[in-house]
């Protein structure tokens, strides 16, 4: 009977809500085939222009914002969290530790109704494993909480000096934990922990310069308190900055043709983002390699070679280290245009192949030859790249 009631509150307040929201011009919401998603699942999740990623250990909590200058006006979240947790105890029955994926809805909208929506995913594939001679079904995706809040964006219309509405829209927490039971296991300040360690990079400043059409994401890591995706803070504003075309300088150290000879480059480096973590890099760089000897006379002298380089580089944040060498795809392509002393041969190229790098440290090997691969040799090359 309790059940019945629930559902039927459920379903009364909905209605209502609903009609509210799509009489408002400014609300954002996608086409939805039912009233239920157009009511939770609105905007759906990953389609919101601000997403910002906190893993814990057994959890994930994802902060989803319309725009970004919403931060400005977040409530306080673990307020919000925790209204979610104690509504979600009326389904308690439901949340059993079992094998089943679940996920929750819960929406808070601004007269202070508390909507909740379970959905049970019952219909993927069982998977199951032998202990001590029993059959035991595995549960092998996460469940999730998902709240979403209605928060100022910023933007308001006046007339006469008079406020006529100030544009709010959605956000979104949710949480991603093993077993929706164990929510409770949360600390209460866990949201204020979250915000503390976002704050760093996205505060009022970078807020205010910001643009509330673009794409912003990034990722961190509760246990060690840092940011793991992007590498820099500018790259958290992906909408705007999805290409970059930039100065680029890297010295390197090569032993070539049984001498020792440092060499610099300077070009233009541009960047093209194809996801949130991986981008393609492309240089073109102009490449001179000193070569040192002395004569009869014992003076040094200095014969510089230079090469023009074209260079492709992945960088992928997902797969880079904090601290060691990890392995870099990388591919290089040079033609020598000056030759002095009898270091190279006319018509030289030199080829660089995939190697492993350490923050602005990368070694990689180098091929060199002329024409149809003759005089070939090789050698290892240690640069520092200047970013």
């Amino acid at each position: 009977m309790k059940k019945l009631l629930f559902i039927f509150l459920l379903a009364a307040g909905t209605a209502s809500d609903l009609s509210a929201q799509y009489n408002n011009p400014n609300y954002y919401f996608d086409t939805y085939t039912t009233a239920a998603e157009a009511l939770f699942n609105n905007p759906k999740p990953g389609k919101a222009k601000v997403n910002f990623n906190f893993f814990g250990s057994g959890f994930r909590i994802k902060l989803e914002l319309i725009s970004i200058k919403q931060m400005e006006y977040l409530p306080n979240l673990d307020s919000i969290l925790s209204t979610a947790k104690s509504a979600i105890i009326h389904l308690a029955d439901s949340l059993k530790d079992d094998a089943t994926d679940r996920k929750v809805d819960v929406f808070l909208n601004k007269k202070g109704a508390i909507q909740l929506r379970i959905t049970n995913h019952t219909d993927r594939a069982s998977i199951f494993a032998i202990q001590q001679e029993e059959l035991v079904e595995m549960k092998t995706e996460q469940d999730t909480l998902r709240v979403k809040f209605m928060v100022f964006t910023g933007r308001q219309n006046s007339y006469k000096n008079q406020v006529v509405y100030r544009d709010t829209a959605p956000a979104f927490i949710s949480v991603f934990i093993n077993d929706l039971s164990k929510l409770e296991q949360l600390s209460s300040d866990i949201m204020q922990r979250c915000l503390s360690l976002l704050q760093k990079d996205v505060t009022n400043e970078f807020v205010a310069k910001s643009s509330s059409l673009a794409y912003y994401t990034a990722s961190y890591n509760l246990s060690t308190q840092k940011r793991f995706s992007p590498s820099k803070p500018k790259w958290i504003q992906y909408g705007r900055l999805r290409k970059e075309l930039v100065p680029n300088i890297y010295g390197s150290l090569q032993f070539v043709r049984g001498s020792l000879s440092p060499s610099m480059a300077a070009g233009l480096r541009f960047s093209m983002p194809r996801t949130t973590t991986r981008t393609n890099r492309f240089y073109l760089m102009w490449e001179p390699y000193f070569f040192f000897s002395k004569n009869a006379q014992t003076k040094t002298i200095t014969d510089r070679n230079d090469f023009v380089t074209f260079r492709f580089l992945i960088v992928d944040e997902k797969e880079r280290k904090s601290g060691g060498f990890e392995f870099i795809n990388n591919f290089s392509l040079g033609y020598l245009v000056n030759k002095r002393g009898e270091w190279f041969e006319k018509n030289t190229f030199k080829v660089g192949l995939p190697g492993v790098r350490s923050g602005w440290l990368q070694l990689e090997p180098e091929l060199y030859f002329n024409n149809f691969v003759k005089n070939f040799s090789p050698t290892l090359k240690l640069t520092l790249h200047y970013e």
